[in-house]
């Protein structure tokens, strides 16, 4: 049995690495090079690819973007082309693939024509399911859409700003990973002035010790107990997470 550090949200995975014979095949990930990509095909003719661009530049939940590009048979004879829309995220905040297909299409061109390819990309196509909020999200991010003709042919490239409609940090709770309380600012908030009373120390003391614990992967108030030989009073540690979830959750019903 093997024991992980987590890798995605704060979970520690128990297996064997016989199980895990599927990652290998993550050749994106693992920066190897396939003989044949995903979408690789072959043709007597060539295709060119030009003229990218986003019917918008902002996408927000229950939004689409059309996704358009012109594509050329640059070769002698008629042929078929199938251009494929592929999504690169920029700062995940879920375990994502390195390019994600969103779509296609496939277009016949006679020598030397050109024709416009459109395809529609819908915001819930960019969504993740969240295990720990049990919901699908759009994450706040800098989506590259890519337009090529395999994985690993990437002809054009335009930036997407994806906006997430409301919170999406997980509640927090006693064996919740330091990573998660400091990427959610109120909760970090709050922690901090916890610990400014707790140990009568100053802003900048208590956000450094924060920070001194951000890579740990146990519980934050066991890491405080490992790193600073500290534990905290039940009572007080039960109210300072009533009072952070209970802030979220005004704040989801405000969004909704």
């Amino acid at each position: 049995m093997v024991r992980q550090k987590p890798q995605c949200l704060g979970r520690v995975l128990l297996g064997q690495f016989a199980f895990r014979a599927p990652q290998a095949l993550a050749t994106d990930a693992r920066g190897i090079e396939p003989l044949f990509p995903f979408g690789f095909g072959l043709s007597y003719t060539a295709f060119a690819y030009s003229g990218l661009t986003l019917d918008r530049a902002v996408l927000r939940a229950c939004e689409t973007v059309a996704v358009r590009s012109t594509v050329t048979n640059t070769g002698k004879v008629a042929g078929k082309e199938i251009c494929q829309i592929y999504a690169r995220y920029g700062r995940p905040r879920l375990k994502r693939p390195v390019r994600e297909l969103k779509g296609f299409a496939k277009v016949e061109l006679s020598p030397g024509e050109s024709g416009e390819v459109t395809v529609e990309i819908a915001a819930r196509d960019l969504c993740a399911h969240d295990t720990t909020l049990q919901a699908w999200t759009l994450n706040d991010d800098v989506i590259t859409i890519e337009v090529g003709a395999s994985s690993r042919d990437i002809r054009l490239g335009s930036e997407l700003h994806t906006v997430c409609a409301g919170a999406v940090h997980r509640r927090i709770e006693w064996d919740t990973q330091p990573v998660f309380v400091l990427e959610n600012p109120a909760a970090r908030y709050k922690f901090n002035g916890f610990l400014q009373k707790q140990l009568c120390i100053s802003f900048e003391d208590a956000d450094r010790m924060l920070e001194h614990c951000a890579n740990s992967f146990v519980g934050i108030f066991t890491t405080f107990d490992r790193c600073f030989r500290h534990t905290f009073p039940k009572a007080d540690v039960a109210a300072l997470l009533a009072e952070i979830n209970q802030e979220a959750d005004e704040q989801d019903r405000r969004a909704a």
